[in-house]
Parts: C-alpha cells; sequence; structure tokens
C-alpha cells in the first residue's frame, strides 16, 4: 500500500493536480521520494512503485510502473493515476465534459427504439454532483478521454489514457460551480479481485494531459491520438476498409433463417450490381439452434416480417462460438447442405471474398455447457454464458475454431460479436486469476487476428462508443451505430450523438467507425434515410450494407452502390459547427478531407420542420472558396451556403475546393 503522491501542472490558465497510489497486500505505507529529473519513487517491503511526468509543449505524459522486488507474490488490488483536480484562473461559466457515451441508458431494450434516450455528446456538469457516464452504462466499454470546456474559445482541458495494458480506467468528475473541477480516475483489475504480481514482474499504466488555450473540437483530440497510436499500434494502411466494402447478412435480410439456398442468389446480387463492394459477410443465423423451431412471419410479396418475440426462442437456444467446441451442436447441414466451407467456396467462385460473423457467447441449453459448465461463466445476459478465457482448455478450443473457420473452410474477414463481455463486462469473475480482463482482451484480438490473412480485415460488432483504440492493432473496424432497419428517426438522431467522439477520433491509424449498416430502411422516407447516409458518408463511416438485395430495384440498387463508392473510409472528421452541443449534439455541418485541396461538406436538419443552416468557417475547410452540390451540379459561394435552406429531416452534400 503506497500513501498518495499529488503533483500540480500548468499551463494555459488551468493547473490540474495529479494523483498516484497504489493498493496491495503490501501493508505498511511508505513516502514517495523525488528522484533525478521528473518522477518519484516508492518502496515498500518488495513493493516498487514510480511515476514519470514528461512534458512536451502543452502535454504532459504521465506514467506508474509497480514492480515486485521481493522473493513472493504481491497481489495488487488497484492503481490510481490521474487528475484529482482541475482549476481555472479565471473561473467557470458552464462547463461541458466530451467523453464516450451510449445512446441508451441501461436496461432500455435495443429493439425499443421509441424508449432509447441519447446522452449529447457535450454534457453540461451540474453544480456540486458527481457525473460518471461509466456508472450509467457499466457494462460498456469506455474510452475515457475526457475534455473538460467551457466554450469553443476558452482554455479547455484533455486528458485520458494511453494504455489499458493490464487495468481498465474508470472515472468521474464534479463541478464545485465556480472553478474547479474534481476528478476522480481509479484502475480497475476487471474479472479477478487483485492481480498477483510475481517476483521480478512489472505492471505499467500511462496517461496523456493536455492544456489547450481554446476549446476547438476540431483540434482537441489531435495530440492526444498521435500519443495514443503511438503507444497501443494500428492497423493504419493495412486496413482493407480504407478503399474495400462488405455485404453483411443480418440487417434488414435473413436474421436468424441464414440459409445457403437463399444466400447464394443474394452473393450474386451484390457482385453483379454492387461494384463498390467486394467481401461478402455471413453474419449471425447460420448455427443450429435446438429447442427452437420459430421462424419468421412473411407477407404476401415473401418478405420477413421481423418481431422480437419470434427472435427470442433462436437466440435463448443458439449455441454462440461454442458451435465448434468439444460437444457443440456442430455445423447446421439443414441450412447449409454444402457446409459452411462449401458457402465459402461457394462465395469465392463467384468472385467475393468470403466473411463470417461470431458470437462469443452460448447458451445454457447449449450440450458444450451441459458438458462442461466450468468451462462458461454466467453474468445474467438473458439466456447466455460467456467463455471463460482464463480457462486453458477455453483458449485451446477457441483456437481451434479460429483455425477451423479461417485455415480450413477459408473465411478471411471476421465481425465479432459480444467479445467484450469477456473481458470489459464489471460482473465477469473469471476462474483463474493469473490475468485481468484487459490481459485477456489483448490475447483475444491479437489470437484472432494470426489467424487471418494480412489483407483481411477484423470488425467489432459490439457496443462500443470508442473503446476501440485498444484494439487498434489487430482490428479494423468498429459499430458505432445502432440498427436503422425499422427506419426510426429516433434511432438516427442517437446514432448521430453517438457517433460524435469516434468521427473526432478518426485518423492517426484508428480503427474506422462502422455505420452498420447502409440499407433500404423500411419506414423511413427517402430524405430522412439520405440525411443519415449523407451524415454517415462525410463522416468515412460507410464500409458496409444490408438487405435483401435480391428484392431492390436498379433505382436502390445505384443509390447504395453510390453511397459506398465515392470515397476513402475513415479519417479526420471536422464540424463546421461551434455550438452544437446547444442543439442536444446534433450538428449541422461536418467536412472530412477526400483528395487534396478538397472536402466533404454535409448539412443537415434534424428537426421535423422546414429550417436554415449556417455553418461556422472554421479549420480547413476556411480556405474553400467554391462548393459544388453533388446533386444538382451548382456551384455555390460562401455567401450562397449561408442560411441555406433544408427541408425537415432533409440534408445537401457539397465538394468543396479553394479555387
Amino acid at each position: 500500500m503506497t500513501t498518495d503522491l499529488y503533483h500540480s501542472i500548468s499551463n494555459n490558465g488551468i493547473t490540474a493536480t495529479l494523483v498516484f497510489s497504489v493498493s496491495s497486500s503490501v501493508g505498511a505505507e511508505a513516502p514517495w521520494r523525488e528522484k533525478e529529473g521528473c518522477g518519484w519513487q516508492c518502496v515498500s517491503g518488495g513493493l516498487f512503485c514510480e511515476v514519470s511526468l514528461r512534458r512536451s509543449g502543452n502535454s504532459f505524459i504521465y506514467g506508474l510502473q509497480v514492480s515486485n522486488r521481493g522473493d513472493e507474490p504481491i497481489d495488487i488490488h488497484q492503481l490510481k493515476l490521474g487528475p484529482g483536480e482541475i482549476t481555472w484562473d479565471a473561473g467557470l461559466t458552464a462547463p461541458h465534459a466530451l467523453y464516450s457515451l451510449h445512446p441508451r441508458v441501461t436496461g432500455v431494450n435495443d429493439y425499443d427504439p421509441d424508449k432509447v434516450i441519447g446522452l449529447p455528446p457535450l454534457a453540461a456538469l451540474p453544480e456540486n454532483e458527481w457525473h460518471a457516464l461509466s456508472e450509467r452504462c457499466p457494462e460498456l466499454p469506455h474510452m475515457e478521454v475526457v475534455v473538460l470546456t467551457d466554450g469553443w474559445d476558452a482554455p479547455s482541458f484533455v486528458e485520458g489514457p494511453l494504455s489499458q495494458n493490464h487495468a481498465h480506467q474508470r472515472k468521474k468528475i464534479k463541478w464545485s460551480g465556480t472553478n474547479s473541477i474534481r476528478m476522480e480516475s481509479v484502475h480497475r483489475f476487471l474479472g479477478i479481485e487483485s492481480r498477483s504480481l510475481a517476483p521480478g514482474e512489472t505492471l505499467s499504466e500511462s496517461g496523456f494531459i493536455q492544456f489547450q488555450p481554446d476549446g476547438n473540437l476540431n483540434n482537441i483530440l489531435r495530440d492526444y491520438l498521435r500519443e495514443l497510436a503511438g503507444s497501443t499500434g494500428t492497423r493504419g494502411k493495412l486496413n482493407p476498409l480504407i478503399r474495400e466494402r462488405f455485404f453483411c447478412t443480418w440487417n434488414n435480410f435473413v436474421y436468424w433463417e441464414a440459409n445457403q439456398e437463399e444466400l447464394l442468389p443474394s452473393v450474386r446480387r451484390v457482385k453483379e450490381a454492387l461494384p463498390a463492394i467486394q467481401w461478402y459477410l455471413l453474419d449471425d443465423g447460420y448455427m443450429p439452434s435446438k429447442g427452437s423451431t420459430s421462424k419468421l412471419d412473411r407477407n404476401a410479396q415473401g418478405e420477413r416480417l421481423y418481431a422480437l418475440d419470434r427472435e427470442l426462442p433462436w437466440f435463448h437456444h443458439c449455441p454462440g462460438i461454442s458451435f465448434l467446441f468439444d460437444g457443440g451442436e456442430g455445423v447446421d447441414y439443414d441450412k447449409f447442405p454444402d457446409g459452411l466451407d462449401g458457402f465459402a467456396k461457394k462465395v469465392k467462385d463467384l468472385g467475393m471474398r468470403p466473411g463470417i460473423w461470431l458470437g462469443f457467447e452460448t447458451s445454457k441449453f447449449s450440450r458444450v455447457a451441459l458438458k462442461h459448465p466450468d468451462w462458461f461463466i454466467d453474468i445474467g445476459h438473458e439466456s447466455h454464458l460467456l467463455p471463460d478465457l482464463s480457462v486453458p482448455e477455453v483458449r485451446r478450443q477457441l483456437e481451434q475454431a479460429f483455425k477451423t473457420i479461417f485455415h480450413d473452410w477459408g473465411y478471411e474477414a471476421v465481425k465479432t460479436d459480444f467479445s467484450t463481455h469477456l473481458t470489459d463486462n464489471p460482473e465477469i469473475r473469471y476462474r483463474y486469476s493469473d490475468k485481468s480482463g484487459a490481459e485477456w482482451r489483448e490475447w483475444l484480438h491479437k489470437t484472432l487476428r494470426s489467424y487471418l490473412p494480412e489483407d483481411g480485415f477484423l470488425n467489432l460488432g459490439c457496443w462500443l462508443a470508442m473503446g476501440a483504440p485498444w484494439h487498434a492493432a489487430y482490428i479494423d473496424s468498429y459499430r458505432d451505430s445502432m440498427d436503422a432497419r425499422d427506419g426510426n428517426w429516433q434511432t438516427v438522431l442517437n446514432n448521430v450523438r453517438w457517433s460524435i467522439l469516434p468521427s473526432l477520433c478518426g485518423g492517426a491509424g484508428q480503427p474506422i467507425p462502422d455505420a452498420d449498416s447502409v440499407s433500404v430502411f423500411k419506414g423511413m422516407e427517402q430524405a430522412a434515410m439520405q440525411t443519415w447516409v449523407n451524415y454517415a458518408r462525410v463522416g468515412g463511416m460507410l464500409v458496409e450494407a444490408g438487405g435483401d438485395v435480391v428484392r431492390w430495384d436498379d433505382e436502390a440498387l445505384q443509390w447504395i452502390d453510390q453511397c459506398l463508392g465515392s470515397e476513402t473510409s475513415g479519417g479526420r472528421v471536422y464540424f463546421a459547427d461551434m455550438g452544437f452541443w446547444s442543439r442536444d449534439g446534433l450538428p449541422c455541418a461536418s467536412y472530412r478531407a477526400v483528395g487534396e485541396n478538397s472536402h466533404l461538406l454535409g448539412l443537415y436538419n434534424w428537426s421535423d420542420e422546414a429550417d436554415f443552416v449556417s455553418p461556422d468557417w472554421t479549420g480547413p475547410i476556411e480556405d474553400c472558396r467554391t462548393f459544388t452540390s453533388l446533386e444538382t451540379g451548382e456551384v455555390l459561394t460562401r455567401d450562397g451556403l449561408s442560411r441555406f435552406a433544408l427541408p425537415a429531416r432533409g440534408s445537401a452534400l457539397f465538394l468543396c475546393r479553394p479555387d
């Protein structure tokens, strides 16, 4: 156990007090001693702790290392590192916090969009009240970068972790109502009560602080992302989804009824009519579901009529990843008479590259769960169990499954689901306590990546809210939206709010947000659907399409292809809207570079009434002088874009150039 170490740093009229300590089984508290340079050391029994602090311009990199120099293991319970209090010399009027968010509150059914509650990306801090998003949705991973600002032109503060090597960070903040904000940052070892530190072993975590002269969100995370990429690694230019796109069978299509007979015509149609798409991904529904014979109802035209109560019996009995485990149900040859390897071969024969969805859960009723109950963990998630990654037999089963799917069957890409439950959920409890959730998360994605081709993609189909940087060395894309499959406009608005932080975190080799997915959404008028697609297109988030392409007409197919094939994905996104948080986190203008000296600008009206949009000329776009409408070809000047008229739920796209 070490006492708290406090140290203050300041710049641009802001002062931050850093706090460091280690909670361990070593009983005696020991003082911190300053070492040569900017750092401190503390020795207690065999426990050796060292704090480092490095300055670069307006930025500071801090770190904590904990080593066992004794002869016996030492249990580490948690680490504390990060700001304790931040003070503005000029005071605060109405501070806001930008950090990871999620468009629903815990316990709300994903499939009931009318009850989904969107949280604004810049949350106004109430006076003298602790504010912690990760406590609102504790089961979700969070990046936990925080931006504290009192306005676009006011000095602001950026703080975030540069690593989650061993522990997950959780933080909460509270505004005093005057000039200071308190913060509590704790690094916990999820899945285990404490992390046993072996003799000679070292744990390390690090973080980033920046004092910005203003609150311009377009630049606020730039330096942090650069440091983050250097700390975590990145797929960078190896990411195929920068230029390539994939078709996914789930959204607005087969759901759990995936079968070879109906999918092969879809593969042919995608290949023939959607040249922007190179990959065909088989989503959920291909596995057996013993104990359930439910099927979707269909209308007179043969289209599936989705209903949650029809899906649940299948879901509760789906074996998940365990279908390839010892004692699992195996391949459903009624659905795929040529096997999943035969289906992958047919996809390749038709000129497309095959991908597959993997759900890292298993039904309580599956044979493998009954045969090997000690392989799984119950966190009360529906009727499903989680494979316990701390169990060596489970890791061997997973590796065998990966070998079968990617080496033997020939699938070259994967979308994973529920993987964050295995490592990030605070309810997870591993059978063996030698590693924490953060360490098993690293093992899982590193191992999975090793079975994929270098130019294959790994997509996380999880609720992530920009928790993806910790996977950046292995993954290419992550889901950053909810299904808009039912054509619910409120879902679209929540997706926009949810996308703010991922949009600002584009570039620097970070994984690409996936708008999951572009489709002909039932129940949504064309103008509203186009607005969501335009927003995602400007955000570089269009990597996936889904739907029953066999039933789409040529006009719809052409529209989908145009949406997907126009520009590269990923990259930095800027907001030409300095006050969007006052509109509940719905930006009226955003843009992204799409070529040398050219940008794609989107204007949006999220309201149900016609309105005027006036973009702010901030950032790289301030050098642009001509704006060509991608819909009409009309060339406008800045004056022509000021108070630009948009219909209800409408939008417009422009190619912007300096000449």
